[in-house]
């Protein structure tokens, strides 16, 4: 009987920016991108400087690119994770939030 292997998913690969100012409109938005399985569902994860954990669950388009953004992030040093949807992260990424 021959079975065949359950097919290998790529790793979520994440790039992580501080698209804000240092007060005023956009204070605090970390924007994350990347790439994933199309069509997968991939959760960001966001560790701000005070521990304060924040997540949002996007969807990979047909070719697997994403994207999202997380806005009330304190300022500091964060980490920032993807990974698919009910399992652990892949990457992390680290970005300065003004």
């Amino acid at each position: 009987m021959l079975t065949t292997a359950p097919a290998l998913k790529k790793p979520v690969i994440v790039h992580a920016t501080n698209t804000g100012r240092a007060s005023g409109e956009g204070a605090g938005r970390v924007r994350a991108r990347g790439t994933a399985d199309p069509n997968s569902q991939v959760v960001l994860k966001v560790t701000s400087a005070t521990n304060t954990v924040s997540t949002l669950t996007v969807t990979a388009d047909a070719t697997g690119n994403w994207s999202g953004a997380i806005t009330g992030v304190a300022p500091g040093t964060a980490y920032v994770s993807a990974s698919y949807l009910g399992e652990q992260p892949s990457q992390q990424s680290v970005v300065t939030v003004r």
